[in-house]
């Protein structure tokens, strides 16, 4: 089983000198704050573009200057050491809900490479890749929510993020299609994919039926509804009678600490959730949590 790596902003965050996404967000408040400790970012986003609106002024354009700027302000992010330990580990392919290029960064000191972006979508992520070709060997970066590249497929409104999911259903069920090389490609349902062994490696949809997937990093916020939905409709086919034995793969969630309730939901959802706890009197608690983590992906792997 081929091994997946999907990693969020947490591994930034290990540079202190990376915004958190409370200062980003605050920045694009301005010139009008307002309290939101208890709103999803996602519905901050919203809340920050709908009063930025104002009469005679296209609505898509101003959306769409917010996300160049959001854009901007995530091509000052500095590279991270933890990124050169994930690539070293035996995976395939990397996937995050991140939209820099911090991983890609952090490696130009140790390795020569080759970066390949075959992302042909404008505003969805469903088969949004780049392809990384060092002597090593060749692995995809799949990411999830969008990239700085493409400032118009940064997702983060519930109105993008409703639409993804769509899109993903679409690609489960077997509906999606789309144009590569000026030919028509329609993708088989998952469920033939599985059936028939014809997986197609078109987006990252599939990782989650044909690989090992290894989560850290990312809180996995109830509010991330595409990620959820995808993990509940894998759990959901593996129930079905036809498919019964053939999703065989394993989705691990490391974590430092989690609520039981959460822990048990995914578990209900065939997840395996792994608490390495922090260490509070350690000098740099988080890399050690990180570094033990990558040290059970690779025993596992």
């Amino acid at each position: 089983m081929e091994t997946s790596i999907f990693f969020g902003n947490g591994l930034n965050r290990l540079n202190p000198l990376n915004p958190t996404w409370t200062a980003v967000l605050n920045y694009l408040k301005a010139p009008r704050p307002f309290d939101s400790d208890m709103l999803p970012n996602t519905l901050i986003y919203d809340r920050i573009i709908l009063e930025k609106h104002f009469p005679n002024l296209d609505f898509l354009n101003i959306e769409n200057d917010i996300k160049k700027e959001l854009a901007s302000q995530f091509t000052r992010i500095y590279p991270v050491q933890i990124y050169i330990d994930l690539y070293e580990l035996p995976a395939s392919n990397y996937l995050t809900t991140n939209y820099d290029d911090v991983f890609i960064h952090s490696l130009e000191a140790t390795y020569n490479f080759k970066v390949k972006n075959n992302s042909t979508e404008d505003l969805y992520s469903v088969r949004r890749q780049k392809e990384i070709t060092s002597k090593m060997r060749k692995t995809q970066l799949w990411q999830l929510h969008g990239s700085i590249d493409k400032p118009a497929s940064i997702m983060l409104g519930l109105d993008h993020y409703c639409g993804s999911i769509g899109k993903l259903d679409s690609y489960v069920k077997g509906t999606y299609e789309y144009t590569q090389q000026q030919n028509k490609v329609q993708e088989l349902s998952i469920s033939d994919k599985i059936l028939n062994d014809r997986f197609s490696g078109s987006s990252w949809v599939e990782l989650f039926f044909n690989s090992d997937i290894h989560m850290l990093g990312y809180s996995l916020d109830y509010v991330e509804t595409d990620i959820w939905w995808i993990i509940d409709r894998r759990a959901r086919m593996r129930k079905y009678r036809e498919l019964e034995g053939m999703i065989t793969n394993k989705i691990f969630f490391y974590c430092s600490e989690i609520e039981q309730q959460k822990k048990q939901l995914l578990e209900s959802f065939d997840v395996i959730v792994d608490v390495i706890p922090i260490d509070k009197e350690s000098l740099y608690p988080y890399e050690e949590h990180y570094s033990e983590s990558i040290r059970r992906i690779r025993e596992r792997s």
